[in-house]
């Protein structure tokens, strides 16, 4: 290929396009390796040991029990907590019944000894 040397234009741009090109091919090389590099870090960090996974399969088969366990005593311990409620809303509304009873007894007695005070009085006077 021959270059026209009259017209510089030309000449520039043929220059310009070769250099891109080879910073092309380079630029594309570098990624090249870089990729490949960036591939070779994920595959080896990546791995673990057989012993290591089984580790902690284990852990998680362990911790996975407690957390069932726990769940179950949560569940007995809503169960018992909801029955005591009631008894105690029970044995709120008896006493509150028998609170009232007790009121009039109370009544009943002070209105006796009032009676009795009255009789007393009039006898001694």
């Amino acid at each position: 290929m021959e270059i026209d040397r009259t017209n510089k234009g030309s000449t520039l741009n043929l220059y310009k396009f070769c250099f891109r090109r080879k910073d092309t091919v380079m630029g594309m090389r570098k990624v090249s390796w870089v990729l490949l590099l960036t591939i070779v870090i994920m595959v080896t960090s990546g791995c673990v040991s057989q012993q290591d996974f089984d580790d902690l399969k284990a852990r998680n088969r362990i911790q996975q029990d407690r957390i069932a366990d726990l769940e179950s005593q949560l569940s007995t311990s809503e169960v018992m907590l909801e029955q005591l409620q009631n008894n105690l809303e029970s044995l709120q509304a008896q006493n509150d019944a028998s609170s009232g009873s007790n009121a009039e007894e109370i009544a009943a007695l002070e209105k006796a000894r009032g009676l009795r005070r009255q009789k007393e009085g009039s006898k001694n006077g």
